[in-house]
């Protein structure tokens, strides 16, 4: 079976009643959506083996859309629209894999031995750089796999 998901932000506006009103859709630096979130997976499932490949992306993004990115020339830099020689963050992708094995242990009793692994390729997440490096994180958590590769593996009960 091949189930796959998209997910396409148009617009996020965020107004503080301070600083004009800014869509933040596709600001990957932090607590803001991407452009893009893209999810598919593809199982198989015979009694008693399931398995499934998970792929995972999120698109590239920019540190703040009202900010413009030059390097010569630079129009003068105000509050609303800062100049910025780097505004590009990169994009994502990620593949998992998960296996499992079920079996009876008696007339009403069964269990399920399963093994995952996550981001099979170990890769890592896009770096985001911060004025204040040792405050924020390097990276925005909710959008890229900062852990690496990650086993998991265990048995579950039914009785």
């Amino acid at each position: 079976m091949l189930h796959g998901n998209a997910t396409l932000y148009f617009k996020n506006y965020t107004k503080n009643g301070l600083s004009t009103p800014t869509d933040t859709a596709g600001q990957n630096a932090g607590g803001t959506p991407p452009d893009w979130r893209f999810t598919a997976t593809l199982s198989y499932s015979l009694d008693p083996i399931t398995a499934s490949l998970t792929g995972r992306a999120v698109s590239a993004g920019v540190y703040n859309n009202s900010w413009i990115t030059c390097t010569t020339g630079c129009p003068t830099s105000t509050i609303d629209n800062q100049t910025i020689n780097d505004n590009h963050i990169a994009g994502a992708f990620y593949m998992d894999a998960s296996f499992a094995y079920k079996f009876a242990l008696g007339e009403d009793a069964s269990a399920e031995a399963f093994f995952n692994v996550r981001n099979i390729a170990n890769r890592d997440p896009a770096q985001v750089g911060y004025t204040v490096p040792y405050l924020n994180a390097v990276t925005n958590y909710s959008l890229y796999d900062g852990l690496g590769r990650v086993f998991r593996a265990g048995v579950r009960f039914k009785m």
